[in-house]
């Protein structure tokens, strides 16, 4: 991902440039394509500095001399001071760090098979070794940035609370139905119709986050994602938010939320984990296992099915801190994905399945910019992130189903 930097003459610091840093710079300064070498040329052409040499980051002032100095720093919106030999010119602020950072927190990443972006794994790593109380991290296959913090990522901690890892849409998961419609009646062309049925859903709980997505496996089951964000007293105020989500849903089969905090004990730990974009392997108030988890696809994917695993070799779910993949995960970005695939897709109707397709998706989706944000493009292969939770010894598949009806939102006056 591109990274967006002021770069400032260090002598002369009413002088300044805006540089977008490419995804393909490299934090090592001593390479041909470094982020130093950018940062440079800019320097060079923009500011007029004949013999660049070093560079500080603003406030702090420190000088960026390594590989991991650079990989840390570099974020977006920070500002560099570049020199051309002389010491950085201003007061230095000292990096404050809090006793319960762990700059050598472990990091897990799951991922072998499915594509990870490379600011993703930055900011998960970043994430463990600045927040504190940290003690344990996990990028799931399905790992993706985030504004700030990376979606499919896992952090339990110890004392310390972080409500910004899982933001304000707490309570957001999945959960299954049986439904009594036959899968004769969703078959070809008539999972038209039953799109076609699907009115009046919206109303007081609408919200782009908020999708139906009806699947099969010999029989017909309904999943859901639901969520309510609401906080005043934490904990107490999250944990009525995650449970008022799901007090409506009856005829439940299996549910699994994924933007939640939970408190996990042991002999050894107490921690707090929070999961931003994942699934729990066992329900929080039984301590059980899980029998199964749906890990969804895209529009044009099948949803797997999960069994979550336990065994010494993944420290009985240390590993993979009891979570797992929530979905594919994103491959693009929402900006990308509308505005590369409404050129490749430009008419054609992406909402119904290609002719000859009797097991294809029938999508209700009356907001045009979602059709393409979401379409089955701008996400990862469903299969490479499940066999990498397979890989991990952390899951094993035990069967998939494919969307007939997907609901996102359709526009209606009420």
């Amino acid at each position: 991902m591109v990274m967006r930097v002021t770069v400032v003459n260090n002598a002369k610091q009413s002088q300044k440039a805006p540089l977008l840093i490419p995804a393909s710079a490299i934090a090592d300064p001593t390479v041909a394509n470094s982020i130093r070498s950018h940062v440079f040329k800019s320097a060079q052409s923009k500011l007029k500095l004949k013999k660049p040499s070093r560079v500080y980051v603003g406030k702090t002032g420190q000088e960026l001399t390594s590989k991991e100095g650079w990989r840390n720093n570099i974020k977006n919106d920070v500002v560099l001071f570049v020199s051309a030999g002389e010491e950085y010119v201003g007061a230095r602020k000292e990096p404050t760090v809090h006793a319960d950072v762990k700059p050598d927190c472990p990091t897990e990443f799951l991922a072998s098979n499915a594509p990870v972006d490379s600011l993703a794994i930055t900011q998960l790593t970043a994430t463990a070794h600045t927040l504190p109380g940290i003690v344990h991290a996990v990028g799931q296959p399905d790992l993706h940035p985030g504004t700030k913090f990376p979606i499919g990522a896992v952090f339990a901690s110890k004392k310390w609370i972080h409500p910004p890892l899982i933001g304000g849409d707490i309570g957001c998961g999945m959960s299954w139905f049986k439904l009594t419609l036959p899968r004769s009646q969703v078959d070809g062309d008539k999972g038209k119709k039953v799109a076609e049925k699907l009115r009046g859903l919206e109303g007081p709980w609408r919200t782009q986050e908020h999708r139906k997505r009806w699947d099969r496996m010999k029989k017909v089951a309904a999943l859901l994602r639901e969520g309510s964000p609401e906080a005043i007293q934490y904990i107490k105020e999250h944990d009525k938010a995650s449970k008022g989500g799901t007090l409506p849903l009856s005829t439940l089969v299996e549910d699994a939320t994924y933007l939640t905090i939970e408190d996990a004990r042991s002999q050894q730990e107490y921690v707090y984990i929070r999961r931003k974009g994942a699934a729990p392997t066992y329900n929080p108030e039984t301590r059980l296992p899980l029998n199964l988890l749906p890990l969804p696809g895209s529009r044009g994917t099948p949803t797997l099915i999960l069994q979550p695993s336990f065994s010494a070799l993944t420290s009985w779910g240390l590993k993979n801190a009891l979570s797992l993949a929530h979905g594919a995960g994103r491959s693009m970005s929402r900006a990308k994905a509308l505005s590369l695939l409404s050129q490749k897709y430009k008419g054609q109707n992406i909402l119904q399945p290609r002719a000859g397709d009797i097991e294809g998706t029938w999508v209700v989706c009356d907001e045009k910019d979602l059709v393409f944000e979401e379409a089955p493009d701008a996400c990862k292969d469903v299969q490479a992130v499940g066999q990498d939770l397979v890989d991990a010894g952390v899951a094993n598949i035990i069967g998939w189903c494919r969307a007939r009806v997907s609901y996102k939102v359709r526009n209606e006056e009420y």
